[in-house]
């Protein structure tokens, strides 16, 4: 099963501009969300220029996606510059768009180097072992997983609570079968962000999440790539609430290697209704 997420986001080109992705059933009551972030980003990287590298993309998901249905990516080609170039990407199923997503994609430059902290001090130290696949966390369908667990190791940290800024805390790292291959570093980190982010806005509440009794929903996703990754090495996703209202949550997580740099920083708002 260690290769289905790689056979999954082995998209077949149908024309130049148009791809065709299979998905996989996790056990959510829809295609997971991150699956379409990594293949639409696919989608998007193969009709730009080889020494440009995505650096931020911007989606909305506007009908939950079927399983059972193979979803269909259309590129725009909207700008091809000196330095960057933009891609728009629509996905449908039988006709019907259910996600939308602006890319842009960038050559390598040198410039000023900043990045702020993280919050609430340095990364947690790695656990002393990897959460197996016989520990699948609380209300985690098992089919998520499994997938998570094939394809990296994991290694999950506690919440922090419902304090003033609660947070949430996992390692990963390529499982040393899939490590060497650098292409699908920034579509595996577009996978993983969606991993639990829009949850973490129950964190303040004491909530977890109940199908039955609340619904859940990404809207819109913001996911900013800001150095090189390399997940043959732990990457640290830290996670947490910004702000719950009008039965909306707004999370935000970043990504760092194992010596505190920031490589990415992902922003989420979903729908969060209590049933």
């Amino acid at each position: 099963m260690s290769a289905e997420l790689p056979t999954v986001l082995n998209l077949e080109r149908l024309d130049a501009d148009r791809f065709r992705g299979r998905n996989l059933d996790l056990g959510f009551p829809h295609v997971y969300g991150g699956q379409v972030l990594a293949q639409a980003l696919i989608a998007a990287r193969d009709t730009v220029a080889d020494a440009r590298t995505v650096h931020s993309m911007h989606a909305y998901f506007l009908r939950r996606g079927d399983h059972n249905t193979a979803i269909d990516y259309a590129v725009e080609r909207t700008r091809d510059g000196n330095s960057f170039a933009t891609r728009r990407v629509m996905a449908c199923q039988n006709g019907v768009a259910i996600y939308a997503m602006c890319a842009s994609f960038q050559v390598a430059e040198a410039g000023l180097e900043f990045a702020a902290d993280l919050a609430g001090g340095e990364p947690g130290a790695l656990p002393e072992t990897a959460v197996s696949a016989a520990g699948v966390p609380a209300n985690v369908p098992a089919g998520i997983w499994n997938i998570l667990t094939d394809t990296f190791e994991v290694r999950v940290g506690a919440a922090t609570g419902t304090g003033s800024m609660p947070r949430r805390q996992i390692w990963f790292r390529l499982a040393a079968a899939q490590r060497g291959e650098r292409g699908l570093d920034h579509p595996y980190l577009a996978y993983l962000s969606d991993y639990g982010l829009l949850t973490a806005a129950l964190l303040p509440h004491g909530l977890v999440e109940d199908h039955a009794k609340m619904r859940i929903a990404s809207i819109d996703h913001a996911l900013w790539f800001h150095r090189p990754v390399n997940l043959d090495e732990w990457v640290l996703f830290d996670c947490g609430p910004v702000s719950n209202s009008n039965a909306r949550g707004l999370t935000h997580g970043c990504f760092r290697d194992c010596h505190g740099r920031l490589l990415a920083t992902v922003m989420q708002e979903g729908l969060v209704r209590l049933l």
